[in-house]
C-alpha cells in the first residue's frame, strides 16, 4: 500500500536522546514504521520548506552551547529521509516552542515561551540560519501562569505575522515590507483575561480560530476591513468536571471539521464548521494516550496521528469525514513526543 512520510519531535534526555524520528504511515492499514531516527536537545516544533528540502526545528531548552536560551536548527533531508545537520541560530530567550516560515521562506520565525519573544531568523539558499530581527513582548495578566509574556505559536497569514503569547492574553500582529528588517506592529486580537492563548488555525485568512491553553475554549474571531470581530466562544470540555489545559488545533484535509486536544481529559475534541466558518460541537473522542500535545491528519484525511507526552507514544487514529467520529486504529511507542508533521 502507499505510504505517506511524517516526522516526529520529541523531549529528551540523557537516557533517551532521540528527538527526531522520520516515519513512514501505511495509508492503507494505519501501521507505522521508524525509517531514521536523530538525536537532538528537546526538538518541540518542526517545520518544513516548501519544497521539502530541509526540516526545521525549535530547541526547547534554557541554555544552548553555553549560550543564553534556546537555538532553532535546520537539517537537510535526503531522498530517503534521513537528515543532515545545516546549520542553527540561537533564539535570544529560554524555551522556544514553536518554527515557522515567511510564505517566502526566507524567514524562520521561532517563538520563546519562557521569555516572551520571537527571533526572526535569514534562511539562506543552502538552509544557512542568522539572526534578522527579534521582538520582545511586554505585559501580564490574571492567572499565576501569566505574570509575564509566554509567546506559544508564531505563524505568517496574507503577509502579517501573529504571534500567540498566553501570558499577555493576546495574538500580536505584525507587518514587514522589507522581509522583516523592519517591523511594524498591528492592532493585536485580545482576548479575556486569563483565557491564555496558545494556537490559532487560519486558512483564508478571513476566520481565525484561536486555541486558548487554560480557559480551554476556542474563539472564532473574523477578519473584516481590517479590524477582528468576536463571533463564537465554544468550550472544549467541562472544566467543573476536572483539570484541563488545551494544546493543539487544526482543520481535517476537507476543510469540514475542527479538532482541539485536551491534556487532561485526553481527548480530541471534534467541531464541524460551516459555510459560515462558525463551529458545532459534535462531541470529543479519546485521544490514545495521555497529555495530547500535538497531533496531524495524514493527507487522504483518513487517519490522525496524535502525540501523547506523558504516555510516551504516538497514537494511530481513524476519522470517518462523513460524521467526525474517531476509532482507534494502533499506536508506537516514542519517548514525550510532542510534535508530528507529515512531508508527504
Amino acid at each position: 500500500m502507499p505510504e505517506s512520510i511524517f516526522f516526529t519531535g520529541s523531549y529528551t534526555k540523557q537516557e533517551s536522546p532521540v528527538g527526531i524520528r522520520a516515519c513512514a504511515l501505511d495509508t492503507g492499514t494505519g501501521k507505522v514504521r521508524v525509517l531514521h531516527q536523530i538525536e537532538a536537545p528537546n526538538p518541540s516544533y518542526l517545520c518544513f520548506s516548501d519544497d521539502r528540502k530541509f526540516v526545521f526545528s525549535a530547541y526547547e531548552t534554557s541554555q544552548f552551547d553555553g549560550s543564553y536560551g534556546g537555538a532553532a536548527a535546520c537539517r537537510r533531508i535526503n531522498p530517503d529521509y534521513s537528515v543532515e545537520f545545516v546549520s542553527h541560530a540561537l533564539t535570544r530567550g529560554r524555551a522556544p516552542c514553536h518554527v515557522s516560515l515567511s510564505a517566502d521562506g526566507k524567514v524562520l520565525f521561532a517563538a520563546n515561551y519562557s521569555d516572551g519573544s520571537v527571533l526572526f531568523a535569514s534562511v539562506g539558499a543552502n538552509g544557512e540560519l542568522s539572526e534578522r530581527n527579534f521582538i520582545q513582548h511586554e505585559g501580564s495578566s490574571v492567572t499565576p501562569r501569566q505574570t509575564g509574556p509566554h509567546a506559544h505559536f508564531a505563524r505568517e497569514v496574507n503577509g502579517v505575522l501573529y504571534v500567540c503569547d498566553l501570558g499577555i492574553d493576546k495574538v500580536m500582529a505584525y507587518r514587514s515590507r522589507d522581509g522583516y528588517k523592519t517591523i511594524e506592529a498591528l492592532t493585536p486580537i485580545t482576548l479575556p483575561p486569563g483565557a491564555g492563548p496558545r494556537h490559532f488555525y487560519a486558512d483564508d485568512g478571513r476566520f481565525f480560530y484561536v486555541l486558548s491553553e487554560l480557559s480551554c475554549e476556542v474563539f472564532v474571531y473574523e477578519l473584516s476591513s481590517g479590524a477582528f470581530a468576536l463571533r463564537q466562544q465554544l468550550p472544549t470540555c467541562d472544566l467543573g468536571a476536572g483539570k484541563n489545559s488545551c494544546a493543539a488545533i487544526t482543520a481535517s484535509p476537507c476543510g469540514n471539521w475542527l479538532l482541539a486536544s485536551n491534556r487532561g481529559f485526553d481527548t480530541l475534541r471534534v467541531f464541524r464548521r460551516g459555510g459560515d466558518g462558525l463551529l458545532t460541537d459534535t462531541g470529543a473522542y479519546p485521544c490514545g494516550g495521555r497529555t495530547p500535545r500535538d497531533f496531524a491528519f495524514d493527507p487522504s484525511g483518513k487517519f490522525i496521528l496524535c502525540a501523547n507526552q506523558d504516555s510516551g507514544n504516538l497514537s494511530v487514529l481513524s476519522f470517518d469525514a462523513a460524521n467526525g467520529a474517531i476509532g482507534q486504529v494502533g499506536s508506537v511507542e516514542m519517548n514525550a513526543p510532542v510534535c508530528v508533521k507529515f512531508v508527504v
